[in-house]
C-alpha cells in the first residue's frame, strides 16, 4: 500500500524549491568512489556527504574488498 504526502504550498517555502524522484531500485552500492568530500555510487546515483565521510568510505572499502 502507497501512502502520498500531500502537496505543500508554494508560500511555505522560504527558498528555493527542489524535487526529487525516488525508483524502487535495490543497490548494493559496489560502484562508490570518493570524489572530494562526497561519496557517489555509480550504480544507483546515490550521494552522502557531511560529517564522518571518511569513516563511511572507510566502511564501504572494507564491504566491497
Amino acid at each position: 500500500m502507497e501512502s502520498k504526502l500531500p502537496p505543500i504550498a508554494d508560500e511555505q517555502f522560504d527558498g528555493e524549491k527542489f524535487s526529487v524522484e525516488l525508483k524502487n531500485k535495490k543497490c548494493k552500492h559496489k560502484g562508490v568512489v570518493l570524489n572530494g568530500q562526497v561519496i557517489y555510487c555509480k550504480d544507483c546515483g546515490a550521494e552522502w556527504s557531511g560529517p564522518g565521510i571518511g569513516a563511511l568510505w572507510q566502511a564501504f572499502k572494507e564491504k566491497n574488498e
